[in-house]
């Protein structure tokens, strides 16, 4: 991404009502909350920010700030982060029909009621339960390793792989991809050692969103959009 590039992608947000800061064709935080906003269709404020400042000199880090990278990063964060509103996933089902047709392990509408009515702790013991590194429903994990950072990571081998990375025992201690910096530090890390820029490069908004979400590629359409809002601004 040249400086004459992210000069023209700053100059875009500000036609379109977002702050990206000085026209100055550098790349960092208050560009990057802009584009954050314009992802999320919401405005800039200081939680917005402050999620911008974790991830930019992350995503700089990581090699992420190419025009085809960066927008399928930022429509998938978007989307797993409801909208840059939270770092841990809600489990506050109330919707007995939405929770069994989201989920396979829920068997039928009676059994999905009795979830609700037990709270989160059993929805998410239920769903992730047998799943990515985690024990059996009684062990605990699905809940305590339950969707956590931009990208929403679950599962306790999600969390090991993510250890070293992350530089904290999130086995002990999953909360810490509750924090923006190590969420951000997670994300970059997930996006890199599954390969997501190679599909990202060649614009595959299917593909990117496989690698996050898996073979439901749910929200695709969205994510599709959404990326290909933010490309257009470096036209």
């Amino acid at each position: 991404m040249t400086p004459a590039e992210v000069k023209t992608a700053q100059t875009n947000l500000i036609k379109r009502g977002y702050n990206p800061g000085p026209t100055d064709g550098v790349f960092g935080p208050k560009k990057l909350c802009a584009m954050m906003a314009m992802a999320a269709g919401r405005r800039q404020d200081t939680q917005l920010q402050t999620y911008a400042d974790a991830l930019a000199p992350q995503l700089i880090k990581g090699g992420i700030i190419g025009r085809y990278r960066l927008a399928h990063f930022l429509a998938n964060t978007a989307i797993e982060s409801q909208w840059f509103s939270r770092l841990v996933e809600s489990l506050h089902y109330k919707d007995a029909a939405h929770l069994d047709a989201t989920f396979s392990a829920v068997k039928g509408i009676a059994d999905a009621t009795g979830l609700i009515r037990r709270g989160d702790e059993a929805i998410g013991n239920r769903i992730y339960a047998n799943r990515n590194g985690n024990g059996n429903e009684a062990s605990g994990d699905g809940f305590k390793y339950r969707g956590r950072g931009f990208l929403m990571h679950t599962g306790k081998k999600n969390y090991a792989d993510l250890e070293k990375a992350v530089g904290r025992p999130l086995i002990e201690s999953p909360q810490f991809l509750e924090q923006p910096l190590y969420a951000a530090i997670a994300a970059v890390e997930f996006w890199n050692v599954n390969g997501l820029s190679i599909p990202a490069d060649r614009n595959d908004a299917k593909w990117v969103r496989r690698g996050i979400n898996g073979a439901a590629v749910l929200e695709l359409a969205t994510a599709k959009k959404i990326a290909g809002n933010l490309i257009g601004l470096f036209q």
